[in-house]
């Protein structure tokens, strides 16, 4: 997970009474033949003399999708 990422999806399911409420937390992954979470972003500057360079930046991550019913 630390090389590739992750995306997870995590349902909240309510169940309420009169006076009371339960819940359950069910977590999926969502990325098993896949590429996990990953971005790129380059940012482009010149350096003194004058040359254009590129700096790539890479990162991995996890990207929850939450979601509740009940």
């Amino acid at each position: 997970m630390q090389e590739r990422g992750a995306i997870l999806n995590a349902q909240i399911n309510w169940k309420c009474g009169e006076y009371d409420c339960s819940h359950g937390v069910d977590v999926t992954r969502m990325d098993q033949n896949e590429y996990g979470f990953k971005t790129e972003k380059a940012d482009y500057h010149f350096d003194a003399n004058g040359v254009q360079t590129r700096t790539r930046y890479t990162a991995t991550g996890i990207k929850i999708f939450a979601k509740a019913s009940g």
